[in-house]
């Protein structure tokens, strides 16, 4: 079917994603004591605060707990892992949720010129017309080399799982990516990305990507 020109380029788009139309403020605090000459402990509380304009239930809140550690031991290793709870309720007598939930990151520097990075975390989106809501879950590893003064590479692999809640469905999401930049003057940084994306769904919404970028990066 197709649909009038009237809807495709006015009415249709805005009767689709007015439900989503909503409002969010996030605060917290953390606490760090001292471990070690560069390690911390540290305890940390999340508050978020959703409120939809026309669905319902119409507002919200998630609230997240975390206990971890960051530091700097070596000039090769740094980091901050955080691990804890969090809870999901909304208004209108809609069922709260608790689950699991983290973030971390760790930067690895064997070389002056080289290092690793790895990212995880698994936090909430909200969905877009299907389900409650949506636990992401992701892990990512990338690589940074600087060949000389002049060039640089960058590799990175992710691989991301969507959880719908409240609705059968659930997306498996990986990619790869590669970038070089050439320093051509010390302010023009000329540069060349490539990234492949591929997504599994148990409801056959997948696809694959292939997304290509030039970059021109100019500093003072």
């Amino acid at each position: 079917m197709t649909l009038p020109k009237t809807l495709w380029h006015g009415v249709y788009p805005a009767a689709t994603t007015q439900f989503a139309d909503r409002d969010t403020q996030e605060y917290g605090g953390a606490l760090y004591v001292r471990a070690g000459a560069r390690t911390y402990l540290l305890g940390e509380v999340r508050q978020t605060d959703i409120n939809y304009k026309l669905a319902s239930p119409s507002s919200g809140e998630e609230r997240r707990f975390y206990l971890g550690a960051t530091w700097e031991a070596t000039a090769l290793t740094s980091g901050t892992l955080k691990f804890g709870r969090a809870r999901r309720s909304f208004d209108s007598g809609a069922p709260s949720t608790t689950f699991n939930s983290w973030e971390g990151y760790v930067r690895w520097t064997p070389l002056s010129y080289s290092h690793f990075e790895f990212m995880t975390s698994r936090q909430t989106n909200e969905a877009s017309g299907l389900g409650n809501f949506i636990i992401t879950e992701a892990y990512q590893l990338g690589w940074n080399h600087d060949w000389s003064s002049v060039v640089r590479t960058g590799v990175t692999a992710r691989w991301v799982r969507d959880e719908y809640k409240g609705f059968d469905r659930t997306d498996e999401t990986q990619s790869l990516g590669f970038r070089v930049g050439y320093k051509f003057r010390r302010w023009l940084t000329l540069g060349a990305e490539y990234t492949y994306t591929n997504r599994n769904s148990n409801l056959n919404f997948d696809y694959d990507k292939n997304f290509y970028l030039l970059t021109a990066t100019i500093a003072p």
